[in-house]
């Protein structure tokens, strides 16, 4: 499991420097949906790793 919880805090680093990047870009038509889109992502992922950190 720890592998698993490693590559989720990876994933979570990603996608946190995505978001950051998206939310300083230029506007642009799907600005808003890419930053919800992210931001619902990431939440995911520290759904994830909160259950899975329970077990390790």
């Amino acid at each position: 499991m720890d592998h698993i919880w490693n590559n989720l805090r990876n994933w979570e680093s990603i996608w946190e420097e995505h978001l950051e990047n998206e939310k300083n870009s230029s506007e642009h038509e799907y600005k808003q949906q890419n930053i919800e889109l992210l931001t619902k992502q990431l939440a995911s992922i520290r759904k994830a790793k909160k259950e899975i950190g329970k077990w390790i």
